[in-house]
């Protein structure tokens, strides 16, 4: 297994004590493995960034949300892999959702190139039968989460581990 793309909707309050450095509130976060409101992947991860970035809603800097942006918080707990988690605001949430939606699967399929993939993201990671099946599969789920954090009026955390 590799590194895996963790992301937690969480409400206001809490993202609001985050971005003001509330550590705790932070590692409650982080470490519940039980968290309803999340959502987790590996290997798909960066071929999913890759495909979003060759569409041209891709063009929008929030879309690089799974690698950068929102407000970038050093995670200090020993025990942890985690090392910097990113906290995105309400209205980021929601530009993020809204331009992900515009995607349609075709522009996402149509991106697909398990070579170029291959050389750019990961070697012999996207070179499988149903990888590109696995891509879609994915990046409809995680549409899906920011879709229900943006109806519940959500943040969002994003993180690696």
């Amino acid at each position: 297994m590799g590194i895996i793309c963790c992301l937690q909707a969480i409400n206001q309050d809490a993202y609001k004590d985050i971005a003001n450095g509330d550590e705790q509130v932070l590692e409650e976060l982080v470490e519940d493995d039980d968290a309803d409101d999340s959502f987790n992947f590996d290997r798909t991860w960066d071929g999913i960034d890759y495909l979003i970035g060759k569409t041209s809603a891709g063009r929008n800097a929030l879309l690089t949300f799974l690698k950068t942006g929102g407000i970038e918080i050093e995670y200090n707990n020993m025990g942890s892999a985690v090392d910097t988690v990113r906290a995105f605001s309400l209205q980021e949430v929601y530009e993020i959702e809204k331009a992900l939606v515009s995607i349609s699967e075709h522009e996402f399929r149509s991106n697909f190139d398990s070579e170029e993939m291959n050389a750019d993201v990961y070697p012999q990671t996207f070179h499988y039968d149903g990888a590109l099946d696995d891509l879609c599969a994915d990046f409809f789920e995680l549409r899906d989460f920011l879709s229900e954090a943006r109806g519940a009026n959500k943040a969002l955390l994003v993180w690696f581990a």
